[in-house]
């Protein structure tokens, strides 16, 4: 590897200083260790898109976020401008010795579930977007988390119950009435 002993140790001494010279990568390499080990949410910015998914500057450190683990999945050019330009959230869902996988869906999520909560007790109207239209009601997209809109829970001065003026994909005011904790299900309405 090495063909002279001058070359061995002029790559150790460079290695040396660069090690040297990168004392705050491991001063950033504890708070990511510490933000995971406590499930917080962090602040990044999309840096650059590579095979599988994106860079994410979290911290002065650079993370991977794959695809599937993007919200929304699918990004159009627009959006990955603003991610480009402005602080997002995202939870350091997985951690190695010298990188990290982030989650922008899961910290999405978690921020779904307390507005979720939120809107329960208050009684407060959140917006969502028509994700499917079926036979008994819509399943509306909270943020990361969906929830069921019944016909019988939708506007009463409609003369057949089973109609939905929502295109998909349109989006919507409901407010939650019942989360079931052990299955995760919400049921929404758009009833005062």
């Amino acid at each position: 590897m090495y063909k002279t002993a001058s070359r061995y140790i002029q790559h150790h001494v460079e290695n040396l200083n660069y090690n040297l010279n990168n004392k705050s990568h491991q001063r950033i390499s504890r708070q990511i260790r510490d933000a995971y080990t406590l499930k917080n949410i962090v602040k990044g910015r999309l840096v650059d898109e590579v095979k599988g998914g994106y860079i994410i500057k979290i911290l002065k450190c650079r993370t991977f976020c794959p695809y599937s683990e993007m919200y929304p999945n699918k990004l159009s050019t627009q959006i990955l401008n603003n991610l480009e330009n402005e602080l997002h959230e995202y939870i350091i869902i997985d951690i190695e010795t010298n990188s990290a996988v982030v989650s922008r869906k899961k910290a999405a999520q978690i921020q779904t579930w307390k507005e979720i909560h939120k809107s329960l007790l208050d009684g407060i109207f959140i917006p969502g977007i028509v994700k499917n239209v079926t036979e008994y009601g819509a399943f509306i997209d909270l943020g990361g988390v969906d929830g069921l809109l019944h016909f019988n829970n939708m506007n009463k001065n409609r003369s057949n119950g089973r109609e939905f003026s929502a295109n998909i994909n349109q989006v919507v005011n409901v407010r939650v009435i019942n989360i079931e904790q052990n299955s995760k299900h919400i049921t929404l309405s758009m009833l005062i």
